[in-house]
């Protein structure tokens, strides 16, 4: 559950999202149709202790996700089609892939589907995606891309290469920090655990770097400093973020 804008509680299943006042009283309850996924399996993985003796691999609970924001009484969800799927593998949850085929979907103040937009991007264990509802639009932040999207479903504009979801002021000016690849044998990505190196899965991983940018409104750059060393995630357990297990940049 989450409480939006209005003083409104979304409440979420695996198939609906329920929009509930202040008074306790239901407003809308919205079933997702079958081609769309609202809660995701947004990488959660559990490694079980391989020194056990026990034949039933110690896991956690795969948790499903809502990346979701609201504004003026319309509620914004990342959707996909797709399943996160895995399969346990001696002791350790394997994955097989992201999840892809993304797309924001509007919900209206009544319960029903204004717009969708779909968008690039995939979602594995070691990606996220968020989204922020501001008066400006909707600030999409997926497969390592920050895209602004307007109320009326129509894209302004997209910033590649983004590590983390951009800070935006109350002028609409943009920050973000540029992204890059963490280098494993000369090559950006990561390997998510050592049962994915026996297949040789790997998935892509970016850090921010050190180059920190400006964008005006429009989506234009205003400037770009670089400050001289890579800025660093402060990580958190999962425990005090189920969400993105790191502090804002």
């Amino acid at each position: 559950m989450t409480v939006g804008d209005g003083d409104t509680l979304y409440a979420f299943s695996d198939n609906s999202v329920y929009a509930i006042d202040s008074q306790g009283k239901l407003k809308w309850n919205f079933t997702q149709p079958d081609q769309w996924r609202i809660c995701l399996d947004t990488g959660r993985y559990f490694v079980a202790d391989n020194r056990t003796v026990s034949l039933a691999p110690v896991t956690d609970t795969l948790t499903s996700t809502p990346v979701i924001d609201s504004s003026g009484g319309n509620l914004y969800a990342l959707v996909s089609p797709d399943l996160n799927q895995s399969e346990y593998h001696l002791y350790t949850i394997r994955w097989r892939g992201g999840i892809d085929n993304l797309s924001v979907v509007s919900i209206s103040p009544i319960g029903r589907v204004a717009w969708s937009v779909p968008v690039s991007g995939n979602l594995s264990a070691v990606s996220w995606a968020s989204i922020d509802a501001q008066s400006q639009g909707v600030y999409v932040f997926h497969g390592y891309n920050e895209t602004l999207i307007d109320k009326h479903g129509d894209v302004v504009w997209n910033i590649a290469n983004v590590s983390d979801p951009c800070a935006v002021d109350d002028q609409g000016f943009v920050y973000t920090v540029s992204a890059i690849g963490r280098q494993i044998m000369g090559v950006n990505y990561i390997v998510l655990n050592d049962s994915d190196a026996w297949n040789g899965t790997y998935f892509d991983y970016r850090e921010p770097s050190s180059v920190v940018s400006a964008y005006y409104p429009n989506g234009t750059l205003y400037w770009s400093h670089d400050v001289g060393e890579p800025i660093i995630r402060q990580q958190m357990w999962d425990s005090v973020d189920k969400q993105y297990k790191t502090l804002p940049i």
